[in-house]
């Protein structure tokens, strides 16, 4: 009993020392905003922090977890190869109880860091995607007003690289379970082998951020608007005649790939 209470003990007390002092300068500002007679400002910015945080941290948690339980699902299909595996963990049968104890704690506590960081990052990012204004002018090449590039571009951008990231982690998080598993082999000759499954679970995850990066070139098509290109700011002749149209072959071949 003690050897299960520990890990989650020491789990606890290192994430309450990296909020001690987050929770110290978030008293101060509550004096301060009370102060001046803006607690409902400070509410709203502390309310919106924490649900944007619980929000990314459970999507984080939910796709490291789900990676997770597909990696380590039971298989009766084993690799057969000739000579030694080099990536084989030395005692194996040893350590594993401890990884299989202390891998859901490394993702929640992992999940709960991401989700500080996101709550802190993007907060006001959120509340300018929710409470958009419109400008009355559009721009000359897409025809979105201007406020849809003040309000609500910043977040999809944002939600764009937090997305890749957490995709990330569930390849790097998938594979190393794939490894200490014994799913995958390495031989001393450099033969890479590979159980079907394990293929088919990283291409997926593969596949899934190529979609993401389609939609990312969409992003970039927007972001001409800005370029510096041209002798004015803005998207120069170069950018709307060439870079457009390569765009959306990077778009398509993204998706087809």
């Amino acid at each position: 009993m003690l050897k299960r209470t520990v890990p989650i003990v020491l789990a606890v007390l290192f994430f309450l020392f990296l909020l001690g002092g987050s929770l110290s300068g978030l008293y101060t500002d509550w004096l301060w905003f009370g102060q001046v007679q803006y607690s409902g400002v400070f509410l709203t910015v502390l309310t919106t922090k924490l649900w944007v945080g619980a929000a990314g941290a459970a999507l984080l948690l939910f796709l490291l977890w789900v990676n997770l339980r597909v990696a380590r699902r039971p298989t009766h299909t084993t690799l057969v190869f000739q000579g030694k595996n080099v990536l084989a963990i030395p005692d194996r049968h040893l350590v594993e109880p401890r990884v299989n104890r202390m891998l859901p704690v490394a993702i929640l506590l992992i999940s709960l860091l991401a989700g500080l960081v996101v709550g802190n990052s993007l907060w006001e990012q959120v509340l300018l995607y929710l409470h958009p204004t419109e400008f009355g002018q559009k721009d000359p090449l897409f025809n979105n007003d201007l406020g849809f590039y003040v309000f609500q571009f910043p977040l999809l951008k944002s939600l764009y690289r937090l997305f890749m990231l957490a995709m990330g982690l569930c390849v790097v998080l998938s594979a190393a379970v794939y490894i200490f598993d014994e799913r995958v082999a390495v031989t001393e000759d450099r033969q890479f082998i590979t159980l079907p499954r394990v293929k088919r679970h990283l291409l997926t995850l593969l596949g899934i951020m190529l979609l993401a990066k389609a939609l990312s070139y969409r992003l970039t098509m927007y972001e001409l608007l800005y370029s510096p290109h041209g002798v004015a700011a803005g998207a120069s002749y170069t950018d709307v005649q060439i870079l457009l149209p390569v765009l959306w072959v990077l778009i398509v071949a993204a998706g087809v790939a």
